[in-house]
């Protein structure tokens, strides 16, 4: 059914107060985006440069439509 079963999503859990969550909801909607999946390209770019990979490719965030 999946090309690649290692590409399913599995739910995480992040526990944010009310400040934090302001924060993510704000940024999701400047940039069109669900808080999922905008706190998943936010944690993937922190790992990849943690590793030293930098950005791979580009993505929605830190880009303004327009």
């Amino acid at each position: 059914m999946y090309q690649d079963t290692k590409r399913l999503r599995s739910k995480k859990s992040v526990y944010l107060d009310e400040y934090e969550d302001a924060v993510i909801t704000a940024h999701a909607n400047l940039y069109g985006m669900s808080k999922a999946a905008l706190m998943r390209e936010m944690i993937m770019k922190q790992a990849r440069e943690l590793v030293g990979l930098g950005d791979l490719h580009e993505t929605s965030m830190g880009k303004r439509a327009g």
